[in-house]
Formats: C-alpha cells, sequence, structure tokens
C-alpha cells in the first residue's frame, strides 16, 4: 500500500475536520467524499491491495440498515423523494467505510505520523471556535454557510457538538504523549467554551461522556455492563420515556428552555405514530413526510414533527420497524463489544466519545442527514488513527480486568 501518499490524505483530512465542522458543517461531505476518492485513486493508480473492511460484523450490519432502508421507501409517504435520500445516505455510508478500511490498513508508523495532524486539527477547531463565540463570529458571516432562519451563535452548534465528541480520542491521544497529565486540561477548556454557545447538545453529550468515563475508569466492567444498558435501554424503551416524559408535563416546564420543550412534543408524537405501526414502520423518510401526510387530522403536525424527530432511536423505529430497530441496536452493541477490547487508554477515550455521540444523536440530528453520517464516520476515523494496532487479544482484556475498581 502506498503508505506516503495515503497518510498524507488521512492526514490533511484530520487536520481540516475539526475547523471545518466548526464554520461550514455542511462541507463535511464533500471533504469526505474528496478523502475517499483521492485514497482510493492512490490505490487504483499505485496496484496497491484493496483494503479489507474495517470490522466485518459492523460493515454488515450497516449495509443491512441502509439496505432494509431501501426496502422501506416502497411504503414511505413519497417514495421517489425517499429513494433518493436512501441512496445518498447509503453513498455517504459505503465512503465511510471505505475511507475507515484505509485507516485500519495503517501500520502504527503511518498513524504515528498522522497524530499531530489530528492535535493540530482539534486545537484549530477549538481556537476558531472561542474566537468566533468571542468576536461576534465574522469568520463565519465571511465565509460560512448562512442561513438566515438561524440565530448566530445556533450557527455554531454543529461544531461544538463534533468537538464535544472528539474532545475523548484527542485527550487520550495526548495523555499518552508528552502532554501527559497537561492533556486533562483540554475537556475542561471546551467545557469553558460550551458554556457560553447555544447547544445543549453539545452539553449534554460532554457531560455524559466524561461522568461515564469517570465510571469506566474506577471500574472496567462496570463500563462494559454499562455501555450495554445505556444501549437495550435506549433502543427499547425510547417511546415510552417519551410518553412519561410528555405525560409528567416536563413540555410545560418553565425551567426547560422552548428547544427542550418542542423536543418533549415532537418525541411523544413520534412514539404515538410508532405504536399504531411496529413492525415495519411508515416508511423511510416518513418523519419528514408526516407533516404532510397528517396535516388534514392533526393541528400544527410541523411543529410535532418538523423534518426528524430529534431522536436516533425513534426515527429509525419510527420508519424502520422493528427490522431497522435490531439492526441499529446490533451495531451500537458491536461498536460496544470491539471498543471493550481496546487497551485501557484507547477504550476510555472510545467509551466516553461513544457515550457523547449516542447522547447527542438521541436529542440532535436527524439520522439520514448526510453531514450528521459524515462527522460520525470522520469521529471513528480519528478514533481508530489515535490507536496503535488492531483491538487487544482476549487473553490481554482479561488482563485489564486488574484495573482499579
Amino acid at each position: 500500500m502506498p503508505a506516503l501518499t495515503l497518510t498524507a490524505i488521512l492526514a490533511t483530512f484530520c487536520f481540516l475536520l475539526p475547523p471545518q465542522l466548526v464554520l461550514v458543517s455542511k462541507a463535511v461531505v464533500p471533504l469526505s467524499l474528496a478523502a475517499t476518492l483521492a485514497a482510493y485513486g492512490v490505490i487504483l493508480y499505485r496496484r496497491a491491495p484493496w483494503p479489507a473492511p474495517p470490522d466485518r460484523a459492523l460493515t454488515v450490519c450497516l449495509l443491512a440498515l441502509f439496505g432494509w432502508g431501501i426496502v422501506a421507501t416502497s411504503w414511505s409517504h413519497d417514495v421517489a423523494e425517499a429513494i433518493g435520500l436512501a441512496l445518498r445516505t447509503t453513498a455517504m455510508t459505503v465512503a465511510g467505510l471505505l475511507l475507515l478500511a484505509v485507516a485500519t490498513g495503517l501500520d502504527p508508523a503511518a498513524r504515528e505520523k498522522i497524530r499531530p495532524w489530528i492535535i493540530g486539527g482539534f486545537i484549530a477547531g477549538l481556537a476558531v471556535l472561542a474566537l468566533e463565540r468571542g468576536l461576534g463570529q465574522p469568520l463565519y458571516i465571511a465565509f460560512g454557510d448562512f442561513d438566515p432562519k438561524q440565530t448566530l451563535l445556533s450557527r455554531l452548534n454543529r461544531g461544538a457538538t463534533a468537538l464535544a465528541i472528539l474532545v475523548w480520542p484527542v485527550t487520550g491521544l495526548l495523555y499518552r504523549g508528552k502532554a501527559g497529565a497537561w492533556a486533562l486540561l483540554l475537556p475542561p477548556a471546551l467545557f469553558a467554551v460550551l458554556c457560553f454557545l447555544e447547544s445543549l447538545a453539545a452539553l449534554l453529550g460532554f457531560c455524559l461522556g466524561g461522568v461515564f468515563g469517570v465510571l469506566a475508569l474506577l471500574h472496567r466492567q462496570a463500563g462494559r455492563v454499562l455501555s450495554a444498558i445505556v444501549v437495550v435501554a435506549v433502543a427499547l424503551f425510547s417511546p415510552l420515556v417519551a410518553y412519561w416524559f410528555h405525560k409528567s408535563g416536563l413540555a410545560d416546564s418553565a425551567w426547560l428552555d422552548y428547544s427542550s420543550q418542542q423536543r418533549i412534543e415532537i418525541w411523544n408524537f413520534a412514539a404515538e405514530r410508532i405504536a399504531e405501526r411496529p413492525i415495519f414502520g411508515w416508511g423511510f423518510d416518513a418523519a419528514d413526510a408526516m407533516r404532510r401526510q397528517f396535516a388534514d387530522t392533526i393541528g400544527n403536525v410541523a411543529a410535532m414533527m418538523p423534518n426528524h424527530p430529534h431522536n436516533a432511536a425513534l426515527q429509525i423505529w419510527l420508519e424502520l420497524g422493528i427490522v431497522g430497530l435490531a439492526l441499529f441496536l446490533a451495531i451500537l452493541l458491536i461498536l460496544v463489544w470491539r471498543i471493550d477490547r481496546l487497551p485501557r487508554i484507547e477504550r476510555l477515550a472510545a467509551q466516553c466519545a461513544f457515550i457523547s455521540g449516542l447522547a447527542i444523536a438521541l436529542v440532535g440530528y436527524g439520522t439520514w442527514q448526510s453531514q450528521w453520517i459524515a462527522t460520525l464516520f470522520g469521529v471513528a476515523l480519528t478514533i481508530i488513527l489515535c490507536q496503535d494496532g488492531p483491538a487487544a487479544a482476549p487473553d490481554e482484556a482479561r488482563r485489564d480486568e486488574a484495573e482499579p475498581g
């Protein structure tokens, strides 16, 4: 494999990813596609061996989920529009998997060359986020993807959520390197910036990731068991939690901001629709179509389902039914299992990033948004490149049980 050229491509991608997500979040899609095309262009030109899939079980489940989504377009409200979205998201997923395969195939020496660029990119992203907040976003106004519907601060939300996930693998990387314990100052620095932004999703993801990291640090088995419990609970009980939130009157609570109150209404609406078609769901991309589908029977549907439920578990169950939910659960459990087999520092960092990303997915973006999918693959790529090599062998994982707690 032409490692030097591929190293340069991935180093460039990792350096550009954080600041680009802060300034022009939609550009993550062309950035990811360009990196994938460049990497495989080099591989084909040099006639190098084709990289193996990063994880066969995970790859199969991901492709099965999007394959089922394509099937589920046949009973969606707008079949043509749903097929177009399904094909775009599937293509983005395939591109992400191909790029992960390149990263997985790099040897430790190549990964070591990329790591300074990972650190530099994150610091650049954090600096841009802080300066944009403090100076009134001059760069965003000049170069950003301006949307008049967004408030000035909310335009930084996607970058903030990405940094809230990326901070953990970067902190772990710094901790293992020359920075040592000084690396632990990085999460508080990000937290200080997040407190002056509007993204409650970023704050929630960051805080839950940090709390989980402390628990996993105290007891390895507790981290593994808690991860599995959280994943199963999220997949199976999200509609019940949505019902409970709504019936408890949280949507009218004065201590919740308007955005949070609206989400409770959206989640309850989605849970009610799930109860009507729990097996096969309403069809791929049905959440967005429900504004038109229920306009004559339910008042103000746009307020109750604006494009998507802002919850990955609810959206997948709503649109793809039990089959889609089972595949979603399998993907999450595979990730929990693979992360648990990593060496200690890499494992803690990946667990924190996993919980942060899951929390944000449960309160934030639409599951099928290309830029969200590309962001998650970018985070996964960073986590892979922060590791020295393949996951720990079973006997090494068992020796890790001797950790404190």
